[in-house]
């Protein structure tokens, strides 16, 4: 199986090691300005010489955050051991609207000083071109991260565009920012500035090519042994090694999925595992069709090849070792990360106590249901709950009224594991906090990766 996860405490120290080396770099980031004055400066006095300061210490900080924000988008698994996709995700969502911020107020501190009649217009301040080019680029890149692509007003744009788009613009990005940094004045033309600018430059370049290179060095040769079909929009794929080594994954980990077949994008995609590491012939992914992507899944031939990079996640019942009970509450296709768990569970004999909680939106898509009732077969303390939000026999949404009664028939509460949709699983994560859960206690995936 997979290498474990990091210990709460490991993560305390990886976090606390990277913020010190982040906070120095910043705070020697903030002595340039100081010690290496520009020629403008000696004409400039009082507030208006320190809004320049502050406008140069600004962008200098947005500068040193990029390589961190490279990191966290990089899929490197190590990484994602030691601080979970989920950390690294909303680290990289903050990350973007500090350095917005930062660039926003950047060209304000620099003009409040000069005022709008000294505006840089003109070929020869190419330098000040630039820097409005990366202003421009920041913005829009920021208002699509933002554009909501999901619900009744979703923007459809499809998955593979919106995503190299981002990369492709995001590379571009800190090149704009080092040639405006080292060009709009003189300060970096004095040597250890120079030089300080040009490695921050080589380690964003370095961590670029390393994060090109990882899909490389991290995906495996498989091909499509079956298709599977469940329902008319949920297909499992069935995937056998092409000389690659034992894929190893903890239950309810997931993995990047990327297709060489024709007519379906190269992009790679995030799907939960439905098999179990116990079980090594082959690998299942369980997909519902939702867009362009998924929909060609299921029309795909046997012997095409797919490349796989992971695993990833903290999503796994063995990340609660201690717990004498456990409650698994799936929406939809979010039962997949629990079939893996449990066909694991009953692979390895445990017998704890175990409420699992299945709402799906009509009777058609239960289509793990004869599976579950198998591995209730085997796992004797294993209690099985469908719940309908739609079609015949709906019960609406899930709610206190439903998890009560499940949660006080265990004998202690244990570890929850949610997986769904966000708003549900945002909602149910906070009734189960007020039935006796503790945080730590709660793990969640929210498919909206």
């Amino acid at each position: 199986m997979s290498r474990p996860l990091a210990s709460r405490r490991q993560r305390r120290l990886t976090l606390l090691s990277a913020g010190s080396i982040l906070l120095g770099l910043l705070a020697a980031g903030a002595t340039v300005p100081f010690l290496f004055e520009s020629t403008t400066m000696l004409y400039k006095f009082g507030w208006d010489r320190g809004l320049l300061r502050l406008g140069k210490v600004v962008a200098l900080w947005a500068t040193l955050l990029l390589p961190a924000q490279l990191m966290m988008v990089a899929r490197w698994q190590w990484l994602d051991r030691l601080l979970g996709g989920r950390f690294l995700r909303q680290g990289h969502r903050l990350g973007a609207g500090l350095i917005l911020l930062l660039v926003l107020a950047h060209p304000l501190l620099i003009l409040l000083p000069e005022g709008l009649d000294n505006l840089p217009l003109g070929w020869k301040f190419w330098p000040e071109l630039v820097g409005a080019a990366l202003l421009a680029l920041l913005i829009l890149q920021s208002l699509a991260a933002l554009l909501p692509h999901s619900g009744p007003h979703a923007v459809t744009i499809p998955y593979h565009i919106r995503q190299r788009t981002h990369r492709l613009v995001g590379l571009f990005l800190p090149l704009l920012l080092l040639i405006h940094i080292r060009f709009v004045s003189d300060t970096f033309r004095q040597p250890l500035p120079a030089t300080l600018l040009l490695i921050v430059g080589l380690a964003f370049l370095l961590l670029t090519a390393l994060s090109l290179a990882r899909p490389l060095r991290a995906s495996r040769g498989w091909q499509v042994s079956a298709v599977q079909r469940l329902n008319p929009t949920i297909h499992s794929l069935l995937l056998e090694p092409v000389g690659a080594t034992a894929f190893d994954y903890l239950p309810g980990q997931y993995a990047f999925l990327r297709v060489r077949a024709p007519g379906i994008s190269r992009e790679p995609h995030p799907f939960s595992l439905s098999s179990t590491p116990t079980r090594t012939e082959a690998l299942r992914f369980t997909i519902r069709s939702c867009g362009d992507w998924t929909d060609a899944i299921q029309r795909l031939p046997a012997g095409a090849r797919v490349e796989i990079s992971g695993p990833y996640g903290e999503f796994s019942h063995l990340q609660a070792p201690g717990a004498a009970a456990l409650f698994l509450i799936a929406g939809g296709i979010g039962i997949t990360p629990m079939i893996s768990m449990l066909t694991f569970m009953a692979d390895q004999g445990e017998q704890r106590p175990v409420q699992l909680l299945w709402s799906c939106r009509s009777r058609e898509e239960l289509v793990f249901a004869a599976e579950l009732a198998q591995l209730a077969g085997q796992l004797k303390e294993l209690r099985l709950h469908y719940h309908l939000s739609g079609g015949p026999g709906a019960r609406g949404r899930l709610g206190r009224a439903e998890l009560a009664p499940m949660v006080s028939s265990l004998p202690c509460p244990g570890a929850a594991f949610l997986c769904g949709p966000g708003a549900m699983v945002r909602e149910l994560r906070g009734i189960l906090l007020e039935l006796g859960y503790a945080r730590r206690d709660i793990h969640d995936e929210l498919f909206s990766l």
